[in-house]
């Protein structure tokens, strides 16, 4: 085989061009790199499973993120019914701690009333 490039080039000479355009086409083998597997390809075939892979790496990424941020959306939401404030749950029970203070109040001053009373009959 003739070496690809010689000492020499003349002007005009395309043979060098022309051998380096040929690699393109030849099959040529690679050995497992990246998480490729060993292959015999072209260079433009094997470039092609790169791109290939690497965009489904990306889209099986995308998919995973969008996944992962809708059960943490959920969680965050569940969490949230959880441990979270009712306004008309806690309005009721305000309500009803404050009839129960008016009443406990009357009580005291009714209570008061019949202790001045039996005060004064003693």
């Amino acid at each position: 085989p003739v070496p690809l490039f010689h000492n020499r080039v003349q002007r005009g000479d395309n043979t060098v061009a022309g051998r380096l355009a040929a690699k393109f086409t030849d099959q040529v083998s690679f050995a497992a790199a990246g998480g490729q597997p060993a292959v015999g390809h072209t260079f433009s075939g094997y470039t092609a499973s790169i791109v290939s892979r690497n965009a489904t790496l990306a889209f099986n990424a995308g998919e995973q993120m969008i996944y992962v941020e809708t059960v943490h959306q959920n969680l965050e939401t569940k969490a949230g019914q959880i441990s979270g404030v009712n306004i008309d749950e806690e309005l009721a029970n305000t309500l009803l701690y404050q009839n129960a203070y008016s009443a406990a109040a009357r009580m005291i001053n009714t209570l008061n009333e019949i202790l001045d009373i039996l005060g004064e009959l003693v």
